[in-house]
């Protein structure tokens, strides 16, 4: 009933690289970077819509952000 389900199994997202969150991460939410929206979480503060982010580390697909001077 439909078409299968396609999970990423990584991303393309290097440990340096810079985004924005879209919506308030608290303490967890989601971050474009170009094309891609993606799962993340921050160190445990809340970040608010449209602030620019970078990627603090990964570990599999768990994806650590914080926020970022322009």
């Amino acid at each position: 009933s439909g078409a299968p389900c396609v999970f990423k199994t990584g991303s393309p997202i290097a440990a340096d690289a810079s985004g924005f969150a879209p919506p308030t991460m608290r303490p967890s939410g989601k971050a474009r970077f170009g094309e891609d929206v993606l799962d993340v979480v921050t160190e445990g503060e809340f970040i608010a819509a449209g602030t620019a982010v970078g990627v603090v580390s990964r570990d599999g697909m768990r994806i650590v952000v914080k926020e970022r001077a322009i």
